[in-house]
């Protein structure tokens, strides 16, 4: 073989070496050792008794271990006790387009995995024209400037087409693992219609939602734990 084209071989496959471990695709499994959820009210709700809603947890669930989140949690702490997982809400990024602080997002430090589930209270008429995956987009460059984190993208679970096919777009482009979710809307029972008398409360997951929004994310994240 010809000498040049050995060294290069050689040079290539070092290079590719040190960078590899740094993209998502390369982790081992257990590597990840913190996890950050963020998302609206189905993610995190704090009291609001004028709704009916009294918990601090993702709303519309009967407790705080049956929400989203803390299923997850759950499932990623069967096999690794040591991982963190820290869920809250981002209030106004789905509709402070233009003007969404995002110095709020500087408490939260770079994660190994960080998952996002957004779109319910988008606006999905103008959602195509609109700001809100440009607010999305500097959110996750803002937390993660390093592109360190493996990234999750999670549809709405209320019927938003337009809002759905975008953020399917953008993890496809980005490269980004992609969750639907707004097909689980087909079944009222993975909704908590008839368990609070608010509308806007009732259209939430109930912990069968919850469950099912959990399987969803469980199922594209299981094999990093």
């Amino acid at each position: 073989m010809n000498k040049n084209v050995t060294l290069l071989t050689l040079g290539l496959f070092l290079v590719l070496a040190s960078c590899g471990p740094s993209h998502p695709n390369w982790k081992k499994k257990g590597a990840i050792k913190t996890v950050l959820i963020l998302g609206n009210s189905i993610t995190k709700h704090g009291p609001a008794p004028q709704l009916g809603w009294l918990g601090n947890w993702g709303m519309a669930a009967s407790a705080a271990d049956s929400d989203y989140v803390h299923r997850l949690a759950a499932e990623i702490h069967a096999r690794d006790k040591t991982v963190s997982v820290n869920g809250t809400s981002l209030v106004g990024l789905e509709w402070q387009l233009g003007d969404y602080d995002f110095s709020k997002l500087d408490s939260f430090k770079t994660p190994d995995m960080l998952i996002l589930r957004f779109g319910e209270n988008v606006n999905d008429t103008t959602v195509m024209s609109g700001g809100f995956i440009g607010n999305y987009d500097r959110a996750i460059r803002h937390i993660d400037p390093r592109d360190h984190a493996i990234k999750v993208v999670v549809g709405s679970f209320w019927a938003r087409p337009n809002t759905d096919r975008m953020l399917k777009e953008y993890a496809d482009k980005k490269g980004y693992i992609f969750v639907r979710n707004d097909d689980l809307l087909e079944d009222a029972s993975n909704t908590a219609r008839g368990l609070f008398g608010d509308k806007g409360v009732a259209e939430h997951p109930s912990d069968k939602g919850m469950r099912m929004i959990k399987d969803r994310i469980w199922e594209k994240i299981g094999r990093f734990f």
